[in-house]
């Protein structure tokens, strides 16, 4: 499944126009966050929009991480013929109006489940899903 995290100004109403938007494909391999970070610091600087860099940065990361966790090769890089569409993340910026969405999937099966404080043993540890 994915995540979707807006780093927003306002609202979207209905008159809100997409100004910029890029995606990149990843394979859910231990490089993947940082290549997404690679990603999201050349798109917001082409956007020119290098002020929400930190925070965009921050929750790509995070995201990505995630889904690395969910569906990837755990600490090995993959050799390209183990690669199947369960292990490919996308990420998405979309810049609308000043609001710049960050979005992420993959291919796990189920939605991610978020954890809570003190619910369950697993939720010590790192990640979100």
């Amino acid at each position: 499944m994915g995540g979707t995290a807006g780093l927003t100004d306002g609202g979207l109403g209905s008159q809100d126009r997409l100004l910029s938007a890029d995606h990149v494909t990843l394979v859910a391999a231990p490089t993947a966050a940082a290549c997404g970070r690679a990603f999201v610091r050349e798109r917001l600087a082409r956007w020119q929009v290098e002020d929400r860099a930190d925070d965009a940065l921050l929750v790509a990361s995070e995201l990505v991480s995630n889904a690395v966790t969910a569906v990837g090769f755990g600490d090995r890089v993959p050799r390209a013929r183990e690669i199947t569409g369960r292990q490919v993340i996308g990420l998405q910026l979309r810049l609308v109006r000043a609001d710049l969405f960050v979005e992420v999937w993959d291919g796990a099966a189920g939605l991610p489940e978020p954890c809570c404080r003190g619910c369950r043993a697993s939720c010590s540890g790192p990640g979100g899903r």
